[in-house]
Order: structure tokens, then C-alpha cells, then sequence
């Protein structure tokens, strides 16, 4: 007997050719109340995509953003990044480079958020050695810090 039961509530599809390998939630275009989650996925050939999933199953209006980025995406990261250490920020890990995102809400949207958003980079920091892995968290009380572990 088991005590826990698994169950699907929401998928997407992203193609034969996508892999997706890293996954972050967090609102990430800092929503006033009630702030609804979003779910940013990061794959191998470079396509990072937002989603804000509304109910049970997958419609077109759970994709908020599909960016093509320029490198691998090997990890994502939630955390308050900035000297403005209000708004929550996207830390995305390449082989070589960390860079920090914000998602910015555009347009008339309606009841449930901006028509369109778009990815704003707000630094990109270039890596002397291949990067492992991605640790946000905060110390201190002062926003968060991110610590990325190299492979030597």
C-alpha cells in the first residue's frame, strides 16, 4: 500500500526535436495579487518557454513566452537577482555563461494578464570554466546570491 498517489493535472507538448531538461516555478512577471505561478522550462537547444498553466490540460493560452536563446539551457533558477531586490527574476545556467531574465508583460491584456510578454536580459556574466549546476538562496536577508558549480 502506498501512501502517496501520483496524478496528472497538466502537460505539454514541445516537439519530437526538444528535449526539455530543466524546469523553474515562480511569477516571473512579478504579478500583483493573486499572483499566479509560472512554469519556465529550459531545454538543450537553447528554447526556454514560459507557461502559466489556467486549468486541467494544455490550451494555447498557457504559453506565455517561447524564446530561442543562443546556447544550451542546462538550469533554471527563481530568485531575487537585482540590486532591486523586489521583483523576482529568471537565472538561466549555459555551458559558460549565467545569465539573469525578467519577464515583462505587455500590451491590453485582460482579466488575466498582459496580451503578450517578452524576456528582458538584465545581465549575462561569461564563465572562465564549464558550469555544473545552479544554486539560488539567500543569506544574510539581502536578496538572493547564485553559486554555480563547475565541472573541475
Amino acid at each position: 500500500m502506498s501512501l502517496f498517489r501520483a496524478k496528472e493535472w497538466w502537460s505539454a507538448s514541445v516537439g519530437e526535436a526538444d528535449e526539455v531538461i530543466t524546469a523553474a516555478v515562480g511569477n516571473f512577471d512579478n504579478e500583483p495579487e493573486p499572483a499566479l505561478l509560472k512554469l519556465a522550462t529550459g531545454s538543450l537547444s537553447g528554447k526556454l518557454r514560459v507557461y502559466r498553466p489556467r486549468q486541467r490540460g494544455y490550451s494555447l493560452e498557457d504559453l506565455l513566452l517561447e524564446a530561442a536563446l543562443e546556447l544550451p539551457v542546462l538550469q533554471l533558477a527563481a530568485g531575487r537577482l537585482t540590486a532591486d531586490s523586489t521583483k523576482l527574476t529568471l537565472a538561466v545556467l549555459h555551458p559558460r555563461a549565467l545569465s539573469v531574465y525578467r519577464l515583462v508583460g505587455s500590451g491590453g491584456g485582460s482579466d488575466d494578464g498582459p496580451s503578450y510578454h517578452a524576456l528582458e536580459c538584465i545581465f549575462s556574466h561569461a564563465l572562465e570554466r564549464p558550469s555544473y549546476n545552479l544554486l539560488v538562496g539567500t543569506a544574510s536577508g539581502s536578496g538572493d546570491f547564485a553559486c554555480v558549480q563547475s565541472m573541475d
